[in-house]
């Protein structure tokens, strides 16, 4: 259990189902139906309905492997690079820029983190079957690329204000958490807590302008307007054409009246076999795993040159082919089963 407050468990005699407000929950209250007997016997077969779920999950990992072994492979070796070239250039570059006080140097190294990360999950994913799942999660890496090339490309003024919209963010976050309180069963925050963040922001603002209390405020002496969002800065970093890919990618994170067909796991499903996907899939690997390496690439180019070292920029060109490497292996094993 993390010791962040917004994850607090119900406090005791809370419901667990809160906001549970609809005609299928008034008829069980109408009812008075109990589920209670039914669970016991449910939770008597409970060894083996997991191990059958086991079984089945292990072996479509195996077959899936088969299949995608050298797109896996290449797509690791690609992560895992892109990890030892964030990893070496910190340990050599953190000494110099702290003692610069190169707060642009600390934004990308902490973009880049995250970068390795989210691809990691994408490579997670696609391992266990879950390519429109990998799609989305490529939405945050596309974020967070376009974000890092942004900073790239201004000076450090602009990577200080990134920093520094913590305050914003935390004082919105904790705001919002305070008002749901009374409904969201959530312990309240410290006394003075919310007022100490508060003023931090203010201060912040009082600093840097009205306009960096704005969602991206921290851009707006690049953009220029207020209430700038991902487009703006999708614009201004010239990558806009990723546009159409990141509403795609969003299909699975919105609640829309997305149609079962357009899943990327159901692309090899034959027209004739109308279904709902609810699992696991080994179909549509190869846009999420191309995109995944694309995205974190242009994080990998992100980080500020002066802090390279000449293995770097060797490691760099490596991973500029290997790139394109990982999506012409998946696209190669994409087309062989069609």
């Amino acid at each position: 259990m993390t010791d962040d407050k917004r994850a607090e468990t119900p406090s005791d005699g809370e419901s667990t189902s809160l906001g549970l407000d609809t005609p299928v929950a008034a008829k069980l209250e109408e009812t008075n139906i109990g589920g209670a007997a039914l669970l016991a016997s449910l939770r008597a077969g409970l060894p083996d309905l997991l191990a059958e779920r086991s079984a089945s999950d292990t072996a479509f990992r195996r077959a899936c492997r088969r299949r995608w072994k050298q797109g896996f492979d290449l797509l690791q070796m690609f992560i895992a690079l892109s990890e030892e070239l964030g990893s070496s250039y910190n340990d050599r570059g953190r000494p110099v820029a702290v003692n610069e006080r190169n707060h642009r140097f600390e934004a990308l190294v902490l973009l880049h983190a995250r970068a390795v990360r989210v691809a990691n999950e994408i490579q997670t994913l696609l391992h266990e079957g879950f390519p429109d799942g990998a799609l989305s999660r490529w939405r945050t890496l596309h974020e967070l690329a376009v974000t890092a090339t942004f900073l790239a490309r201004h000076d450090d003024e602009i990577a200080r204000r990134f920093l520094a919209h913590r305050g914003v963010a935390s004082a919105k976050a904790l705001r919002q958490h305070e008002e749901y309180v009374p409904r969201s069963g959530m312990a309240p925050l410290a006394e003075g807590e919310l007022a100490r963040v508060e003023e931090v922001r203010d201060t912040l603002v009082q600093e840097f302008g009205p306009e960096f209390a704005d969602e991206l405020g921290w851009a707006f002496p690049v953009i220029g307007r207020k209430r700038a969002n991902l487009y703006d800065l999708e614009l201004a970093t010239g990558l806009d054409h990723w546009r159409p890919r990141f509403r795609w990618a969003s299909d699975d994170i919105h609640a829309g009246p997305k149609p079962p067909r357009a899943s990327l796991g159901m692309v090899e499903r034959p027209n004739d076999q109308p279904g709902l996907l609810v699992g696991r899939s080994d179909s549509g690997f190869t846009d999420p795993a191309h995109m995944c390496v694309l995205s974190l690439n242009l994080v990998n180019h992100a980080l500020p040159p002066e802090y390279f070292g000449d293995r770097d920029l060797v490691l760099l060109s490596a991973l500029r082919t290997l790139s394109d490497q990982v999506g012409e292996t998946f696209l190669r094993i994409d087309r062989a089963k069609r």
